[in-house]
């Protein structure tokens, strides 16, 4: 089925500059990058000067993907608001950043988070036992980001997920392996400007075309989606206080812990930058994911006012599409904002994407290849963790496929 079908020649020129915007600035500043000398060091943690305002925004959008952008919403959507009581487990399992993490391993100035298992366990095999692991995680889950962006965007333009999944990965691939960690956080401030721009676009005209938050709230009230607490003990259950709260806070603790997280506050010039990084980050999940919620109250009054659930009337087959088809249904007489909605889509999965493949391409030259080639010059490494970046890419589309 063509685009032209779904979209209108703004909204595809929109998408495209939205999708181009993060090449271009990813490319400018890797052609600046290359003007210095090449090193592992300034690849992976961009010679340890990046500004704390922006490697926040770079980690608040590395975790915040598609599967979030398009997920929650949802969730609210079709179950309600439970699923707001993870943000209180959010709050704890990232404060471990602040209280651990930092004081933990920013002394140590390390590249891969796994080297200190190396030290802590004195045992080269368990640090390679967990690179294997974790790399395995993150390529898995920059896949399944990869699927979620492109299944959104195939219900709203009719382009198979296919071309989507090929399209991104490759273009996360070229910025990131040309330009390392410094072009990715460049890339992911402009990425999460333009997500957090539309977000606050969808809520502010939801709201208004549904008669303002009084109404959002009042319609919503009824069904029980405004409900957040829930401690029953019940395992069964989809959502309680406990599988979310804490269950959640675990996670989260968990990516405290993780070498996207490591190498970013490593990169940091000193240990009170990367103090920070976490002091701006924390409030800025928080209120992120609030807002990206609150989409799916939204969605739900205004799909109720007009009289047409879209799940249930079979205009979209897939819960994770709602968010995309409110937009186009939304702005359906404004040109150019879905084409932007969508952009920021990409956005969301371009920032996951290139943050994983960096963090892999950082951590198995150090934790694998350094170990066989010991000297190897760091030009040399620099280069293997190129190719690295491109050879994970190719992994990537064959997960999301």
């Amino acid at each position: 089925m063509s685009m032209d079908i779904y979209l209108r020649p703004a909204d595809v020129a929109v998408l495209c500059g939205g999708i181009l915007a993060s090449l271009v600035v990813g490319v400018v500043y890797a052609v600046k990058e290359s003007r210095h000398e090449s090193s592992s060091f300034r690849y992976h943690r961009g010679g340890g000067k990046l500004h704390p305002f922006s490697v926040a925004v770079s980690l608040v959008v590395t975790f915040e993907s598609s599967i979030v952008y398009l997920g929650y919403p949802s969730e609210i959507y079709m179950y309600g608001s439970y699923y707001m009581m993870q943000i209180l487990g959010l709050i704890v399992g990232y404060l471990m950043m602040f209280f651990i993490t930092i004081p933990l391993f920013y002394p140590l100035q390390i590249t891969s988070v796994y080297e200190y298992l190396q030290m802590r366990h004195e045992s080269q095999r368990v640090r390679q036992m967990s690179m294997w692991l974790g790399n395995v995680g993150n390529l898995l889950y920059a896949g399944i980001a990869t699927f979620g962006a492109a299944t959104g965007m195939e219900g709203v333009t009719g382009v198979s997920a296919w071309i989507y999944v090929v399209v991104l990965t490759s273009i996360a691939v070229v910025y990131t392996s040309l330009g390392g960690i410094k072009a990715v956080v460049v890339t992911d401030v402009v990425q999460g400007v333009i997500m957090i721009c539309m977000i606050f676009a969808v809520l502010i005209y939801g709201c208004i075309r549904v008669g303002g938050v009084s109404t959002v709230i009042v319609i919503n009230r009824p069904t029980g989606r405004l409900q957040i607490f829930d401690f029953d003990p019940n395992l069964y259950k989809r959502h309680t206080f406990w599988t979310l709260a804490i269950g959640y806070g675990f996670m989260c603790a968990g990516n405290s812990f993780s070498a996207p997280l490591v190498q970013r506050l490593n990169a940091n010039r000193s240990i009170g930058d990367a103090k920070k990084v976490a002091a701006i980050s924390i409030p800025a999940f928080v209120i992120l994911h609030i807002l990206i919620m609150f989409e799916g109250l939204v969605a739900y009054a205004y799909f109720s006012q007009k009289g047409c659930d879209p799940i249930a009337s079979k205009q979209i087959s897939n819960p994770n599409q709602i968010i995309p088809y409110l937009v186009r249904d939304l702005f359906a007489g404004v040109p150019g904002i879905t084409g932007l909605y969508l952009s920021a889509l990409c956005s969301a999965s371009l920032s996951t994407i290139s943050s994983l493949l960096s963090s892999i391409s950082a951590v198995t030259p150090e934790d694998f290849i350094l170990q066989r080639l010991k000297d190897a010059s760091k030009k040399k490494l620099t280069q293997l963790s190129k190719l690295i970046v491109v050879l994970v890419g190719v992994v990537c589309i064959g997960i999301a496929r």
